[in-house]
C-alpha cells in the first residue's frame, strides 16, 4: 500500500524532484483511515493518493479527473473559470476520485492536515460507491490508459487532417454526447450473421372484400386514393428495413449517429471514442446527489461519530463540513444525498420500515 502513495509526477515533476511531497503528518495518518475505512464496511480498489497543487488539481479537474486527454478548448476554458475561481476565493477544490482500478485519489497541497484526511475518508466512500453501484458495473477500470489513448489517436488525426477541421468535428460531435442510452453498456454486441439464402416477404394493402354481386361498390367501398396510401407507406416501410434504419424507436441518438451517417474513416474513430468516454462519463451524472451523498455519509460517520478526527480536530471537521454543505442559492448534491441518507437511518433505527400507500398519488 505505501509503494502506491507518491506525489503528482505529471505536471510539476523532473528527474529529481518527484512532485509536490505528501506531508510526513498526513503519510503517517492515511494507512489508519484507509483501515478505518475498511473496518466500517467499505469495499473499494487499491488507493493511489496524489498531491497536487491549486493550479495542477484545477488542470486535472478541467481534464475530467485524467491527466492525458485528446486537445480542445473546452478544457482550457474550464481550466480558466477553475483557476479564476480559486484566485478570487469564490470556490475551492478540496479533493478529486477517480472511478478506476486502482483508485486514483487527489489532495490539494494547501489544505489542512484534517481536510486531506477527510478528504481521503470521502473519496474512498465514492470508490466504495464506484465498486458496488450497478451503473459503474459495465464501466472501463483501466479509463487512465483509454483517455490517454484517445488523446493520442485523436493527434495523429490533428497533425494528418488539421487541427481546425478535426477540431470542428469534435465540436459536433459534443453537442450530442449526452444524448445516448446508458442501459446500452450492459447489452452484448452482436454480429449480423451472413445471409445463405434471399427472401422477401411481400405485404399488399388491406381491402375490404365485396361479394361478386356487388362489384359496383368496389370504387366506392376501397378508395383508390386510400389503396395507394396504404401501397406508399409499405414501400416506405420496405425500404426501411432493407436500409436497416428507422424500424423503430431509438433512444441512443450519438450511438445512431455514428452508425449511419455519411462519415470517413477518421471520423467514425473519433465519434466512437467520444462515445466510449460519453458512456464512461454518464453514470456520474445520473448519480451525482447520491453518490456525493454517500461520500459525505461516510467521512461524517468516520471523521466525527467514528472519532477520527480526534478531539484536536473536530473543529477543524465541522468548518470543513460546513462549507461543503453550504449554499443557499443552487442545489447542493453534498447537502441533498447527504440529508437523504440521513433521513433514511433515523427511519430504519427508528424502525419505520413500511411506507403506507394510502396517501400517495401517482
Amino acid at each position: 500500500m505505501q509503494s502506491l502513495m507518491f506525489g503528482s509526477p505529471y505536471l510539476s515533476a523532473d528527474n529529481t524532484v518527484p512532485g509536490v511531497k505528501i506531508p510526513d503528518d498526513l503519510m503517517a495518518r492515511i494507512p489508519s483511515t484507509i483501515q478505518s475505512c475498511t473496518d466500517f464496511g467499505l469495499t473499494f480498489p487499491t488507493p493511489v493518493v496524489v498531491m497536487l497543487t491549486w493550479d495542477e488539481i484545477s488542470e486535472i479537474a478541467a481534464y475530467g479527473g485524467f491527466p492525458n486527454r485528446y486537445p480542445h478548448w473546452s478544457f482550457g476554458m474550464e481550466y480558466e473559470e477553475l483557476s479564476r475561481g480559486y484566485e478570487f476565493g469564490k470556490h475551492r477544490i478540496f479533493e478529486m476520485v477517480i472511478n478506476t482500478s486502482p483508485l486514483y485519489i487527489y489532495c490539494l497541497d494547501s489544505n489542512s492536515l484534517i481536510d486531506n484526511v477527510t478528504v481521503v475518508a470521502h473519496a474512498i466512500g465514492h470508490g466504495d460507491y464506484f465498486h458496488n453501484n450497478l451503473f459503474f458495473k459495465p464501466t472501463n477500470k483501466n479509463a487512465m490508459n483509454m483517455m490517454a489513448d484517445h488523446g493520442t489517436r485523436i493527434e495523429r488525426y490533428m497533425e494528418r487532417w488539421g487541427r481546425q477541421v478535426v477540431g470542428d468535428f469534435i465540436n459536433k460531435c459534443l453537442s450530442i454526447d449526452d444524448l445516448i442510452d446508458p442501459a446500452i453498456a450492459w447489452k452484448p454486441r452482436k454480429h449480423r450473421e451472413v445471409a445463405i439464402f434471399d427472401q422477401r416477404k411481400v405485404k399488399h394493402p388491406s381491402r375490404l372484400i365485396i361479394d361478386s354481386e356487388r362489384d359496383y361498390m368496389q370504387d366506392w367501398v376501397n378508395d383508390p386514393s386510400w389503396i395507394k396510401e396504404q401501397q406508399t407507406n409499405l414501400t416506405e416501410q420496405e425500404q426501411r428495413s432493407i436500409a436497416g434504419v428507422f424500424e423503430g424507436k431509438d433512444k441512443d441518438i450519438f450511438k445512431f449517429v455514428i452508425d449511419h451517417a455519411p462519415l470517413t474513416l477518421w471520423q467514425r474513430d473519433v465519434a466512437h471514442m467520444l462515445y466510449e468516454e460519453s458512456q464512461y462519463f454518464f453514470p456520474q451524472r445520473m448519480t451525482k446527489t447520491c453518490n456525493e451523498g454517500h461520500a459525505s455519509y461516510v467521512d461524517f460517520k468516520l471523521m466525527a461519530c467514528e472519532g477520527l478526527a480526534g478531539d484536536e480536530g473536530i473543529v477543524d471537521y465541522a468548518l470543513h463540513k460546513a462549507s461543503v454543505l453550504g449554499g443557499k442559492y443552487s442545489m447542493n448534491p453534498y447537502a441533498l444525498g447527504f440529508k437523504l441518507l440521513l433521513h433514511i437511518e433515523e427511519n430504519w433505527d427508528k424502525g419505520r420500515t413500511v411506507v403506507s400507500m394510502k396517501n400517495v398519488r401517482c
